[in-house]
């Protein structure tokens, strides 16, 4: 079954990073979810949602960089699979790219795209 990160944890995480809020909302707005039994068209919809209501945003990569590393660490304690790769590719392949070779607009242009 789906293994949650056990409250010990994430309170150490939590107070290494200063920011137990971050890992609150994103284990909420993750929820229940299983890479291992959810149908890849319901994985595209979490990574959807994930991007709409979550805690992490496009920018966090150049803004907040110790959040994105803290999202990928929450992530691999929870799954992989899909929703990992799908994951990585939205926010270091796209949201990345845009932030490394972007013109000030085209950055900006993230949050619209968020």
């Amino acid at each position: 079954g789906l293994q949650v990160l056990d409250p010990a944890v994430r309170r150490k995480i939590a107070r290494f990073y200063s920011d137990e809020n971050f890992v609150d909302s994103f284990e909420e707005t993750l929820g229940e979810y299983n890479s291992f039994t959810t149908h890849y068209a319901d994985s595209a919809e979490k990574l959807r949602h994930l991007i709409r209501h979550g805690p992490l945003s496009f920018t966090d990569m150049q803004e907040r960089p110790e959040m994105f590393f803290l999202a990928h660490k929450l992530l691999a304690k929870r799954m992989c699979q899909g929703f990992g790769i799908r994951f990585t590719v939205q926010y270091n392949l796209f949201a990345g790219s845009i932030l490394g070779l972007g013109t000030p607009e085209q950055v900006h242009m993230l949050d619209t795209f968020q």
